[in-house]
């Protein structure tokens, strides 16, 4: 099933330096709307996951079938991450065949937590976190992707803010503190994955969607 496309960054870089350009946008159809309101998640810091489901295939091997891999189908996963994995979604198999008879379902997420990349600071141990879902070649709506999650019962990136760009451009600059932050730990969100309210396509029908990292601005922080 398909691999999680890429996400590129709000704005250009210069060649020589590699600092953003700030204010020079790196498609034209995302300047034209940065004045309306996009929804704003936290980025993860963690692993690709794609949790797929198959209700028929030409040979018959993925009938029914619950499957996860990474962001590439070589990729591999941490052995902890895969046992949570079957623990949290092999037992909706039920669910999946109910609700999604005929159709080719494909969960996307992150697997974070202790252990991958700098996830010590999200969990102690290794779990699952839902940012998209695609069924039969569409991109769920926010709204659509949070009742899967609940149906399924798992968790969804946080919404950091509903806003302009340049607000959210703003808001990262500033230092956002990340979701997973306590009394006990307190640190800066990775950045933000940003969409349109709606969703929307590009003329080459890829997915209107932008990313801003907190590094790119760490310099220019008061």
């Amino acid at each position: 099933m398909i691999q999680y496309h890429k996400i590129e960054n709000i704005f250009n870089r210069d060649t020589v330096s590699n600092k953003l350009i700030e204010g020079e946008y790196r498609q034209p159809e995302v300047e034209y709307l940065k004045d309306l309101q996009w929804i704003a998640t936290e980025k993860v810091d963690g692993t690709n996951i794609r949790v797929m489901y198959n209700s028929s295939t030409e040979d018959g091997s993925l009938d029914g079938k619950i499957t996860f891999n990474g962001k590439s189908d070589n990729a591999q996963l941490h052995g902890h991450l895969v046992i949570k994995l079957q623990e949290t979604f092999l037992p909706h198999l039920p669910l999946f065949i109910e609700k999604f008879e005929g159709k080719q379902v494909c969960l996307y997420g992150e697997g974070y937590g202790a252990g991958i990349q700098k996830g010590g600071c999200y969990l102690d141990h290794k779990d699952f976190i839902l940012f998209d879902v695609w069924i039969d070649g569409v991109w769920l709506s926010r709204g659509d992707v949070e009742g899967i999650a609940l149906m399924l019962g798992i968790k969804t990136v946080p919404i950091v803010c509903i806003g302009t760009l340049p607000e959210m451009v703003l808001t990262v600059k500033s230092g956002l503190e990340s979701k997973w932050s306590d009394e006990h730990v307190v640190f800066e969100a990775e950045g933000i994955i940003c969409r349109p309210v709606v969703e929307l396509k590009d003329k080459r029908g890829s997915r209107i969607i932008i990313k801003i990292k907190a590094r790119d601005f760490v310099e220019k922080k008061d």
